[in-house]
């Protein structure tokens, strides 16, 4: 069968057994087979299992766990709460202040641990209820967690870009430093969008009121929150970029 033809049949059966309800890796894995005998037949095979074997030796696989490993490990330590507390207090008083904050917690958790769900999850938690209570507009609420929690699959030590590599073959530290000006021109975009509209329409991110707000000396403080995970990005990172450690080591 040629790829023209296998190809909408293999994406028509992905649909279809994901309606369905069957789980992710069984789907997966039975396309898999079917793909490799539609093109190459049965005696291909095995080549399954031998790229399988191939791929969980990996030593490079090895850094994913680890980065979700410390990834739950942020999210459980508190860290995430002194961080949200610390950014809460410098942007505040600006209009939409608690949502560009927002976004900056989700790139500095993406570069901390490389997954989305992290920066997600914990400002969904955390600083969705401080937003509505403060009278956000639920859209720039939701849609500053979205838009930053997505930085993780784009923001070194990303995930995504360890398995990219392993695949491509490429090497995930060049694709990791080609990583990081996109998504700080992301992450960027996001705080002028926010600033722009909150300016422009001041209902959607109302600025804290006045007996909510700390003296300098109190924002000076709190920057303390804010010392650990930059130290975890520059090791994480600069261990990586000045060849100290290979992507696993740094994990």
């Amino acid at each position: 069968m040629s790829v023209e033809l296998a190809t909408p049949i293999l994406f028509a059966a992905l649909v279809v057994l994901l309606i369905l309800g069957v789980p992710f890796v069984f789907t997966l894995g039975g396309l898999a087979m079917l793909a490799t005998m539609l093109l190459w037949g049965p005696q291909a095979l095995p080549m399954l299992s031998e790229t399988a074997f191939g791929i969980a030796t990996s030593f490079v696989m090895v850094a994913g766990p680890l980065f979700v490993f410390m990834a739950i490990m942020l999210q459980r330590s508190g860290i995430a709460e002194a961080l949200y507390d610390a950014i809460n207090r410098l942007m505040g008083p600006l209009r939409g202040g608690l949502a560009m904050g927002t976004v900056v917690i989700c790139t500095l958790f993406a570069a901390m641990s490389g997954i989305s769900a992290v920066g997600t999850i914990t400002m969904g938690l955390i600083a969705l209820p401080a937003m509505l209570k403060r009278n956000y507009d639920k859209r720039i609420a939701l849609g500053c967690i979205a838009a930053g929690g997505a930085l993780g699959q784009l923001i070194p030590p990303s995930i995504l870009l360890i398995v990219y590599g392993l695949f491509a073959p490429e090497s995930v530290g060049k694709l990791f430093m080609g990583g990081i000006i996109p998504g700080l021109v992301l992450t960027v975009m996001f705080i002028v969008y926010i600033a722009i509209r909150c300016l422009i329409q001041p209902g959607l991110g109302p600025s804290l009121p006045p007996e909510e707000r700390v003296s300098f000396k109190e924002k000076i403080a709190s920057l303390k929150g804010v010392i650990l995970p930059i130290l975890i990005v520059m090791g994480v990172l600069g261990s990586m970029f000045f060849g100290i450690a290979s992507v696993t080591e740094a994990a």
